[in-house]
């Protein structure tokens, strides 16, 4: 059995406070997503902001490219 690893792997998680970019986990800038496995995972908001931006950038290159 595991013991507590997963209770200390999660309140390690928990005890950070900014995202690796730097930006706060706080209720502006976090959201929430349930796994398949139904776990809670928090994601920042500014990140996948900056990440839905350049993928939609890169797929409309990507589209002009083949139309060409």
């Amino acid at each position: 059995r595991r013991g507590n690893a997963g209770k200390l792997a999660a309140s390690l998680q928990l005890a950070k406070t900014h995202c690796p970019q730097g930006h706060a986990y706080d209720e502006v800038n976090t959201y929430f997503v349930v796994t398949k496995q139904g776990n809670r995972e928090r994601h920042c908001r500014p990140c996948n902001n900056a990440n839905s931006r350049d993928y939609k950038r890169r797929r409309a290159e990507k589209l002009r490219a083949k139309e060409s």
